[in-house]
């Protein structure tokens, strides 16, 4: 029977320069709560069964959970100004597959109910599904 773990989350808006406006979803890695995955996404509003493609942003320092605003300079990767709009608690299910696949139950103002997280193949897109 799979246990529930703890980890945190953010949602910034990104406006950035060259992809658009856009939403990163930032959550600790079950596997190493010293890391997140971070995903970018084009809208967070989600009804049940809706599914949302991200793309994988690759690995990211924990001291993006506490960013509120920030400009990345023109050059730098992810150039813009992002905007934290959201974060709190997810209750992960501890039965994960490793960089596969991650279920989660929210109660935020973006993220509401039970969602599942899961990479299309070996790509780096992944899908986010609400239940």
């Amino acid at each position: 029977m799979s246990e529930i773990i703890k980890i945190r989350f953010v949602i910034h808006k990104h406006e950035a320069e060259k992809a658009g406006l856009h939403y990163d979803f930032r959550f600790e890695k079950p596997e190493n709560k010293n890391k997140l995955y971070s995903f970018a996404l084009k809208f967070i509003n989600f009804e049940s069964g809706e599914k949302e493609l991200m793309i994988d942003g690759g690995e990211h320092e924990h001291s993006w959970l506490d960013v509120e605003h920030k400009k990345i300079e023109e050059g730098e990767y992810g150039a813009g100004v992002i905007t934290k709009i959201d974060g709190g608690v997810l209750d992960m299910n501890s039965d994960f597959e490793k960089g596969k696949k991650y279920s989660f139950e929210a109660n935020s103002k973006y993220l509401k109910g039970k969602f599942t997280i899961f990479r299309i193949s070996d790509s780096k897109i992944w899908q986010i599904y609400k239940k």
